[in-house]
């Protein structure tokens, strides 16, 4: 009869939660004896922890030999920290640094391997203050209408409204002027209360950077005519943390809020413009707003396009969302492999495994 192999990490006794505090030398035998595939989701998330291009066995040895072999990830210098706080304060990728950077062996720290087949790591907030910049802006994308069409299509899904509404309600003598004075129509645009909205989060981060034009375009598209029966707020973020804020068609405005200060600032949009979906794009980093986002319980449906291994894995799919609450995750779709230039027929992809 086959033995099944045992786990290094329950031997070892590391999880998550504690893989900071165990020394080197340990973090050095898990990697060596990974056999399950709670092992390798260990050495996983231990290699985005050292953010170190390099393998997790020879990041651990060059560790070990300027720290010691009982130091600890915790008790490192900022310097060798995975995440340091000026992570996203880089060049935008090229095409060839994207394959790197989202294929599943750069810094993302997505590695494709057989054990691992649907299931991914939590992350959580950055520190505060971090002083990431964004690499794209609101005002920056024309979406295009064949694009438009689709995304308020599947927006309308989203929300489940109905098709009674075919745009947005407008104050008619404030439009009738601003039509004769061609000025700008959006001010026109009569905020209802209690008309359900859907919150669109676009990663501009350092590790977004090669998808944020798309993302951002994406986003633009949902807001160009509006959403049956919906608003649709736009909130440009950098791993989570505000940036730019649109309401429907609007002017874009600049809104900066720390990890500390964004989710009170995501529950007030949600409460103000009665949120009850919403659609994120970009890798892992914001997972920890998506999370709590999901977990309000104003929030409905949330679905998650992960450009994350687009690189390797064929077609996108959907992955299991490990460290959420039971109730977050029966709301959520989050698919895997997303590729930019299509992030439009992944939305239709994500709502028809509804």
């Amino acid at each position: 009869m086959a033995r099944h192999p045992k786990s290094a990490a329950r031997r070892l006794g590391i999880n998550r939660l504690g893989v900071t505090n165990a020394p080197l030398r340990q973090l050095q035998k898990l990697v060596a004896r990974a056999a399950t595939p709670l092992d390798h989701e260990m050495v996983e998330y231990l290699k985005i922890l050292l953010g170190d291009d390099a393998p997790p066995a020879v990041a651990l040895a060059r560790l070990v030999a300027r720290y010691g072999p009982d130091a600890t990830l915790g008790s490192l210098p900022p310097k060798a920290e995975a995440r340091p706080k000026d992570t996203d304060e880089v060049a935008p990728a090229t095409a060839q640094q994207d394959g790197a950077l989202h294929g599943g062996d750069g810094a993302s720290g997505e590695v494709d391997h057989p054990a691992r087949v649907k299931y991914r790591s939590l992350r959580v907030a950055p520190s505060t203050s971090s002083g990431s910049r964004a690499f794209a802006a609101l005002g920056d994308n024309a979406p295009d209408p064949l694009e438009v069409k689709r995304v308020q299509r599947a927006l309308a899904h989203l929300v489940g409204a109905g098709q009674s509404e075919a745009s947005p309600r407008w104050d008619s003598s404030k439009l009738v002027k601003r039509v004769v004075a061609r000025r700008p129509l959006w001010p026109a645009r009569r905020e209802e209360f209690g008309r359900p909205s859907i919150l669109v989060l676009p990663d501009v981060s350092g590790s977004c950077a090669p998808i944020a034009e798309q993302s951002l375009r994406l986003a633009r598209a949902a807001a160009a005519l509006g959403v049956p029966g919906a608003d649709v707020i736009i909130v440009s973020h950098v791993n989570g943390e505000p940036r730019e804020t649109q309401v429907n068609n609007a002017a874009p405005r600049y809104t900066r809020y720390d990890s500390s200060q964004a989710i009170g600032y995501y529950r007030r949009l949600t409460l103000k413009y009665h949120v009850t979906a919403v659609l994120a794009v970009g890798d892992g980093q914001g997972e920890w707003v998506y999370r709590e986002l999901a977990s309000h319980p104003a929030i409905n449906r949330l679905v998650w396009l992960d450009n994350t291994r687009c690189r390797v894995l064929p077609a996108p799919r959907r992955v299991e969302l490990m460290g959420w609450p039971k109730a977050a995750r029966a709301k959520a779709i989050c698919l895997e492999a997303c590729p930019a230039e299509d992030f439009a027929g992944c939305l239709e992809l994500a709502l028809s495994k509804t």
